[in-house]
């Protein structure tokens, strides 16, 4: 029996379903089977038993929650008093997104909080993401969602536009909204293959036959946006870009036309491995960042 099983154990006992704790643990559902399987043929006895769709504790298993919490308990108040011997010495974070204005707010609260915690935070595509996560260099990442890989579990956070951006002049005053179609007729600043805004933009402009005239390849939508401010070309950005852009108060020479295309919607979420649990901290923080999208979306 070891602190991880004990800690699995409480959070199914408390549930009293494995779906529902194995997402509370950030860990897949049959990780968590064979974890408190495991725990019962530690201890010889069963600490659940299945009724109908639900499950149950057994009478070993009310036994076992009392002295397990004793248990939690002591290695809690162990952890701290350490913790308290190195102040200094923290632990590393280490996240992955699509743009720190995303998570910013949260990041800020979070380590106002914990002092003793720092995190890494790296800027990236979804896909260099994905491939961060499956490499273990990173313990979540924010990311275009949903994710075709069983290694890793996501949580929604909210939806994102891909817009159009150029500058705000003559030429685009009363334009409010455009068609792929209409974009195409105009010289456009795109961001590089690895981007999912890309990807999509150049599924679509090839299901319409469309030949997209890119001028200008870019690594970030900061770049496309900059671009933008000293061109006639038309970029591509997302709607939550624009709107950090604005509360810094540089987009005043800009304007977004939104694209009449279905497509054009995406989701964002966050996203991590289901077969390495999280440290408490770490999950502590994707809490946070879950927490403060679910709020924003009420």
């Amino acid at each position: 029996m070891n602190i991880r099983q004990i800690d699995y154990f409480l959070v199914v006992s408390e549930e009293l379903n494995y779906r529902e704790a194995s997402e509370r643990l950030y860990i897949s559902e049959p990780s968590l089977s064979i974890q408190i399987h495991n725990l019962e043929r530690d201890l010889g006895c069963k600490l659940f038993m299945t009724k109908g769709r639900h499950i149950e504790l057994t009478q070993a298993g009310h036994a076992l929650i009392p002295k397990v919490k004793n248990i939690m308990s002591t290695v809690k108040e162990t952890e701290n008093m350490m913790l308290n011997f190195n102040n200094n010495v923290g632990t590393t974070i280490k996240v992955s997104t699509l743009g720190s204005y995303l998570i910013f707010p949260v990041l800020k609260k979070f380590q106002k909080e914990h002092e003793n915690f720092s995190i890494s935070l790296v800027e990236s595509a979804t896909g260099s993401n994905v491939t961060s996560l499956l490499n273990k260099q990173v313990d979540f990442s924010v990311l275009f969602i949903p994710i075709d890989n069983l290694n890793l579990n996501y949580h929604y956070l909210f939806s994102n536009r891909i817009v159009a951006v150029a500058l705000k002049n003559q030429q685009f005053k009363d334009v409010s909204h455009m068609s792929l179609k209409e974009i195409s007729k105009y010289p456009l600043i795109g961001l590089q293959n690895e981007h999912f805004i890309r990807q999509i933009i150049d599924r679509r402009f090839r299901q319409q036959q469309l030949e997209p005239d890119y001028r200008y390849l870019l690594t970030s939508q900061q770049k496309c946006a900059n671009i933008a401010r000293v061109t006639d070309c038309i970029g591509f950005i997302t709607d939550s870009f624009f709107k950090n852009l604005q509360s810094l108060g540089i987009a005043e020479n800009l304007k977004i036309i939104s694209i009449d295309d279905p497509l054009s919607v995406q989701q964002n979420g966050l996203a991590y491995r289901n077969d390495i649990p999280m440290g408490d901290m770490t999950k502590a923080l994707v809490s946070e960042i879950v927490d403060y999208y679910a709020d924003r979306r009420k």
